[in-house]
């Protein structure tokens, strides 16, 4: 998959970390100049991150101790991340 339109300076990691659900509004194939074919995202915000309680989130995927959180446990970890500069993570909570 291809991301466009995004920070340069920002790691794929921070943009999507490993083990995130999204779904992509809008995607379609596109040829890179080595004449691969990828799935092209032309702006983050043609992408959706999932969270666990969303009703697209596949059900068999679900971590049960994250959906028993509470409001300030998840406001709590949020914090965390962005004491730590993970914008992107920090958004997710």
């Amino acid at each position: 998959m291809a991301l466009y339109h995004t920070k340069e300076a920002l790691r794929a990691c921070e943009v999507v970390p490993e083990g995130t659900v999204v779904t992509v509004k809008e995607p379609f194939y596109h040829m890179e100049d080595d004449g691969r074919y990828v799935l092209r995202v032309d702006h983050p915000s043609d992408m959706v991150v999932l969270g666990q309680s969303h009703k697209l989130y596949p059900e068999q995927w679900r971590d049960r101790e994250e959906t028993q959180m509470t409001a300030l446990d998840w406001k709590l970890e949020g914090d965390k991340a962005f004491d730590r500069d993970e914008y992107p993570e920090a958004h997710r909570w």
